[in-house]
């Protein structure tokens, strides 16, 4: 598994693990599709419930979403018939994506769950059009093999579909702020125009949620968050700081900066230039703490930008900057 999908896996998961929220996707989905329409007409879905520890093979360890147990409606006393629910994220077409839904399904709801009748959704916000539904299981086979069905009904969700960013009523805001990012994720003009709204999104969510979502939202979308923004959503006590080394999140986190932070400092330079140094730099380098501001400031000063642009950029003081 490439850090791509692990940095999209993780930050769908790290929403959606929450009933209300898969139940929340799957009334939006619902509005557009016939097929989801009818399936949650015959199940309740305030009895959503998580299957904890769901996706461990040794295969695929770590790369399922998220697996539910939902009860049917209108059931007799003491029934307690459960549908199983399986979620997949994809942002790119898999052509093994039975195979792999497969293997998940027997190890969760054959072997788990006693092989109860299983709904898995396919929430897919690829940049391609693509809906596997339309594909047969064994494409290379003649046509007499392509008759072969799974052992569940698959359903396919396209988020830039189904979301409708005008209606968001009866949704909270980590499932608005998710659902916005994963809908223009491959646009990042359009996104940029969505900042504001993402922001104001987050706002409704307790500070430790909002804290960890920004950290997996930047792994997922690196420049999504401007500086002065991390600090106001996010509480700064680092996982460095209470276990002494760095969690897998600064890992990935300094690679990343590492590849990119020349790139940026030129472009946060000439954009700070022409801007007053608005967001550029703060956009471009990681700080965090007050070492990396005292750093890019001295990098700022080496290269003759003017001092009240470089206080502004940096969020030091003028005295400051004057001692490094």
């Amino acid at each position: 598994m490439n850090k791509s999908s692990f940095s999209h896996d993780h930050f769908f998961r790290s929403v959606f693990y929450k009933p209300e929220r898969t139940a929340a996707l799957l009334r939006l989905a619902a509005k557009t599709s016939t097929p989801l329409s009818e399936f949650i007409n015959t199940v309740d879905l305030s009895t959503l419930q998580e299957i904890s520890e769901s996706f461990v093979t040794e295969e695929d360890k770590g790369t399922a979403d998220l697996a539910f147990t939902v009860q049917l409606k209108d059931q007799k006393k003491n029934a307690k018939l459960l549908v199983g629910i399986i979620e997949e994220h994809k942002s790119y077409k898999d052509n093994k994506i039975f195979k792999q839904l497969i293997r998940y399904w027997h190890g969760i709801m054959v072997l788990k769950q006693e092989n109860i009748p299983t709904v898995v959704l396919i929430i897919y916000n690829g940049e391609l059009e693509w809906n596997p539904k339309k594909e047969p299981m064994f494409p290379d086979y003649p046509p007499y093999y392509h008759q072969i069905g799974l052992p569940f009904i698959c359903e396919f969700i396209d988020v830039g579909k189904a979301f409708d960013e005008e209606k968001t009523e009866d949704l909270d805001g980590a499932t608005i702020f998710a659902l916005l990012l994963m809908k223009h994720a491959f646009s990042p003009e359009i996104l940029k125009k969505k900042y504001y709204k993402a922001r104001d999104a987050l706002l409704s969510i307790p500070k430790e949620e909002r804290t960890d979502l920004i950290k997996k939202t930047i792994l997922y979308l690196p420049k999504i968050f401007r500086q002065k923004d991390r600090e106001h959503f996010m509480d700064y006590v680092t996982h460095q700081d209470i276990y002494g080394t760095p969690s897998l999140y600064d890992v990935l986190e300094k690679e990343y900066v590492d590849a990119h932070k020349d790139e940026w400092r030129e472009e946060g330079i000439k954009e700070g230039i022409k801007e007053g140094i608005k967001e550029g730099i703060k956009e471009g380098i990681e700080q965090g703490a007050l070492q990396k501001a005292r750093e890019m400031a001295k990098v700022l000063k080496e290269q003759g930008i003017p001092m009240e642009a470089i206080a502004k950029a940096s969020g030091l003081s003028e005295e400051e900057i004057k001692s490094l």
